[in-house]
């Protein structure tokens, strides 16, 4: 140590024991740890909370150089540090105060690390200044950045392997980071991916709904969601994606940004539809098949009775088809059929207004009419337009056409169809070319639904409304499985009445949610009175139940009443339950789902787009439809779509039921294509409660 050295360490030393007591008391209890550094690097005087960090005992560090190698320093980033990068060498070189960020490894073989300050005191004349360092323990700081750091390395990793598509989104809907697995999705690579916003890459259609559910996330009203939505692919292709979003909040709750996870459901979607086109479409045609047909007069008449309007159903059958298969074969009978259809559609203007029927039929709709008017100009055009010679097989024919006439009185969708048909009959009765108007039992019908409605206020009070039970069985081992509830009134006038006499009825007149919880209530009594069965029983509730949202509550009531565990319940739908869904009836769904009771859809495959309204609804099994049941074995197209639908059934976990089977052989067929659980009258008819043979029962 030089002189002069010596000089302004005896000056600090002076200072602080006479001119600065409190100074230096103050130095003594400080947090933070303070060394004096002499201008060769010597550390001469140190507090108590710098013994205590750097792990010595009194007097230990005094004497010793602060950038001895000996301490095993390590810079912020965990490297070697260079004697001359230490604070207090970079301050007594430069005459100017340092900080930085160092580790050292303390006698115990601990690492510690510190947050260090180097002041360098002021020197007379010039040289080498003395260094006054502070140092805070900083290692609990530091421990929890390496693992937020280790986080974050293995979130990207993840990220980056994904084999769904992930993706960090700005607030403005800017992509961050993207992975690998949804650049290959959109076409592209991740570099041209980050930089755009998902709003110029989603569908045009979708972007509001998805701009909407992200404000909700934003605002909090919920803290993810789930949908399925379409994108705009770089080469103009729609992608079809199943959607995941969650938000991200920094520790003030403020939001930072969006994490979404992204799985392409394109070729779902393809399959889906494609199975929907072959279920309800007509092969031969391309037209709509009886199930769609039966659709869309359902919807056309609900949208009319709105409007004030009215509408009429022609059934339109080929006079002498039988004759055209006979004499020049099935193909150019087929040949004909076509041919006719696309008349029709000409002259109708909309080929979605124009279905086939069995065999000869076709079925066209007419909207938009005044109440009991008939279409007769419409009828007249079509069969001029049919009549137009046809070539087959080097034969010129002259088709013609009957027609049947139904016009819309308040009935079902079958109803009318039916209701023509029959029409039809007669106008092939009275000539080629001809056509009828339904008329026959309007007025009686109007006069006995009167009747039954009136009945049917007091019904219930009487007692005379109850459930018939009909089997649901293994088709591998004949073993009974469950028990569908059928509603059956014995009227004192009339005898014993199956649903569709009185349901219909009580949906129009109000009385549905009164006689509908009675039924349920009568199940539950049912299930609490054979405590031991393994059977699970299915009550069918109807869309306009569902649409007045007060069921769940009402069917929550029957259950705690009654004692019995939701599982031993069903519920089974109509497809216009969920296909028309209002938002209450959807929320009615999710309550049912909720107490525990199983949702099936009944007559399945008879509904327009069936396929996606069930994969968005709790909908938890299916039951096929009779009319493809009745038609297994026999029609191959019916043996496509019972297959299909089975296949789908066991990828979704779901209840597949077969209806409808009566005889050996349909009940082999559809097990042959897939299906597990068969009802029909094969197996048994709806009986009361007291003819039921009931296993486990006690």
């Amino acid at each position: 140590m030089t002189a002069a050295h010596g000089d302004d360490e005896l000056a600090l030393g002076r200072a602080l024991d006479a001119g600065e007591p409190l100074l230096r008391g103050i130095v003594h209890w400080m947090q933070e740890g303070v060394v004096l550094h002499d201008p060769d690097g010597t550390m001469v005087e140190a507090n108590p909370t710098a013994f205590a960090l750097l792990g010595r005992e009194d007097g230990q560090l005094l004497g010793d150089d602060g950038t001895d190698p000996g301490w095993d320093l390590l810079d912020a980033d965990g490297r070697p540090l260079p004697v001359g990068r230490h604070p207090a060498a970079v301050a007594r070189r430069t005459g100017e105060p340092a900080r930085g960020r160092i580790g050292l490894r303390r006698p115990d073989g601990g690492r510690v690390w510190l947050e260090v300050s180097a002041v360098p005191l002021p020197v007379e004349g010039g040289g080498v200044p003395s260094v006054v360092g502070t140092f805070v323990d900083v290692t609990p700081l530091v421990e929890v950045e390496a693992r937020l750091r280790e986080s974050e390395q293995r979130f990207r990793l993840a990220l980056h392997h994904a084999p769904i598509g992930m993706a960090i989104v700005a607030l403005d809907g800017t992509y961050t980071v993207v992975n690998q697995r949804l650049a290959e999705m959109f076409g592209t690579t991740p570099d041209e991916l980050v930089g755009r916003t998902f709003q110029e890459l989603t569908h045009p259609d979708d972007v509001d709904r998805d701009v909407a559910l992200a404000r909700s996330l934003v605002e909090g009203r919920v803290d993810h969601y789930r949908t399925e939505k379409r994108y705009l692919r770089l080469d103009g292709e729609v992608l079809w994606v199943r959607l995941a979003v969650a938000l991200v909040r920094d520790a003030r709750g403020e939001p930072l940004h969006f994490v979404a996870q992204i799985e392409d459901i394109s070729a779902v979607r393809r399959t889906m539809e494609q199975l929907e086109e072959r279920a309800l479409e007509d092969p031969l045609t391309g037209l709509a098949n009886r199930a769609l047909t039966t659709d869309r007069v359902q919807q056309a008449t609900a949208r009319n009775r709105r409007e004030g309007r009215s509408l009429a159903v022609l059934c339109c059958g080929i006079d002498g088809l039988r004759l055209v298969n006979d004499s020049l074969g099935h193909a150019a009978g087929d040949a004909l059929v076509a041919t006719v259809g696309q008349r029709i559609v000409e002259v109708v203007g909309d080929a979605d207004r124009v279905g086939r029927g069995d065999g000869d039929e076709f079925f066209v709709l007419i909207e938009g009419l005044d109440p009991a008017e008939v279409p007769a100009a419409t009828i007249e055009r079509v069969v001029d337009a049919v009549a137009a010679p046809v070539e087959l097989l080097g034969r010129e024919l002259r088709p013609t056409v009957a027609i049947g006439v139904a016009l819309d009185d308040g009935e079902a969708a079958d109803d009318l169809l039916h209701d023509a048909a029959t029409a039809l009959s007669e106008a092939k009765g009275r000539g080629r070319g001809e056509w009828a108007l339904f008329e026959g039992r309007i007025r009686d019908r109007a006069v006995e639904r009167l009747r039954i409605e009136n009945d049917l206020v007091a019904a219930v009070e009487r007692g005379e409304l109850e459930l018939h039970y009909q089997p649901i069985v293994d088709l591998e081992t004949d073993e009974l499985v469950s028990l569908e509830a059928l509603a059956r009134w014995r009227h004192p006038r009339l005898g014993l009445l199956s649903a569709d006499r009185f349901i219909p009825v009580a949906e129009d007149s109000g009385l549905i949610d009164e006689l509908g919880l009675h039924l349920f209530d009568q199940a539950c009594g049912f299930l609490a009175r054979h405590p031991g069965t393994p059977l699970q029983v299915f009550v069918n509730v109807s869309p306009s139940q569902l649409a007045r949202g007060d069921f769940p509550a009402g069917a929550a009531a029957a259950l705690s009443r009654h004692g019995v565990d939701p599982s031993g319940l069903g519920v089974e739908l109509t497809e216009s339950s969920v296909l028309h869904a209002t938002g209450s009836s959807y929320r009615a769904l999710h309550q049912l789902a909720d107490l525990g009771i199983d949702l099936v859809l009944d007559d399945f495959g008879t509904g327009y787009s069936a396929i996606a309204a069930l994969l968005a609804s709790p909908i938890q099994g299916i039951k096929l439809d009779r009319t493809f049941t009745g038609r297994v074995g026999l029609d191959p197209q019916a043996d496509l779509v019972t297959r299909a639908l089975a296949g789908m059934v066991d990828a979704l976990g779901f209840r597949g039921v077969a209806e409808g089977v009566e005889t050996p052989d349909q009940r082999e067929a559809v097990k042959a294509h897939g299906w597990r659980l068969g009802q029909g009258w094969l197996f048994g008819r709806p009986v009361p409660e007291h003819e039921l043979a009931l296993p486990g029962s006690t």
